[in-house]
Order: C-alpha cells, then structure tokens, then sequence
C-alpha cells in the first residue's frame, strides 16, 4: 500500500514522503491517526516533481560553494579600528561586519552565522574562515589601527 506521509514521523519520513507500507500498519494506524493519506497517481507525480525540484536546488547551492571556494580566498578585507598603543583594538571585528563586507564583495549568502574566528580584537593579519555546508574557506583579514 502507497501512502503519502502528512506529518514527520521518526524514523519512518518526513511529511509528503511516499512509503511503500503493509496494508495493516497503513490503514490501521496510519491512516487511522492522522499521519498519511492514500497515494494517489498524482501525489506520486507532484513528489516526483518536487524531488527534481529540491536536487536542482543542491546542485546549484553546490556549485555556488565551488565558486566561493575559488573566489574567497583570493580576497584579502582590511579594517580599520581604533586600537590603543599595544595594538588591542576597543571594538573588535565582529562577523557581522565580516558578513557585510563579504556582501559588498557580492557573496549575497554568507551570513554572520557562516563567520568563523571572530570577534578580532587585534591589530594585523588574522586567518579565518567561512563555513558553508561543513565545508571551511579561508580567508585573510587585515585590521590596521586607525589612531
């Protein structure tokens, strides 16, 4: 029997997988509590579609890694903060400002959250990285003092 899953279950799918079940666990529980409906030619159609759909998706998203693993390390940011005499800076480099420097930059989906390394709160060359989809790119930043 061919069921389509209308919400996650563990160890079982995720909401709008089509299982292949017995006819007894599919009618008397499944169906019988809510958590799948019968699968008819179209729901096997629109899963079909919506599976092309979401490996389009990761073959693009993986292609994008690649070019910024291309692209970000030839990049070299420098900031420019207000440090005292021993070179520690008063407000560090956060990953937000890393983030938006990398938007200028036009890497539109690194967010604070892919900034690893940070806060600097040193003056000099710093090596950090950008992690996307567990994969780390690093990448140099310059922090000069501005007093």
């Amino acid at each position: 029997m061919k069921v389509v899953l209308t919400k996650d279950i563990a160890r079982l799918g995720q909401k709008g997988s089509i299982l292949d079940v017995k006819n007894g666990f599919g009618r008397n529980f499944l169906i019988n509590q809510g958590f799948a409906r019968l699968a008819g030619a179209s729901d096997i159609q629109v899963v079909a579609q919506q599976k092309t759909n979401i490996m389009n998706k990761q073959e693009k998203r993986a292609q994008m890694i690649e070019d910024y693993k291309d692209r970000i390390p030839k990049i070299k940011l420098m900031f420019s903060k207000k440090a005292n005499e021993k070179g520690h800076l008063f407000a560090g480099v956060s990953g937000e400002e890393v983030a938006q420097a990398l938007h200028r930059q036009g890497f539109r989906e690194i967010t604070e959250e892919h900034i690893f390394g940070t806060p600097i709160k040193t003056t000099g060359e710093h090596a950090i990285f950008v992690e996307l989809d567990k994969i780390q790119i690093p990448l140099n930043i310059n922090v000069k003092s501005d007093v």
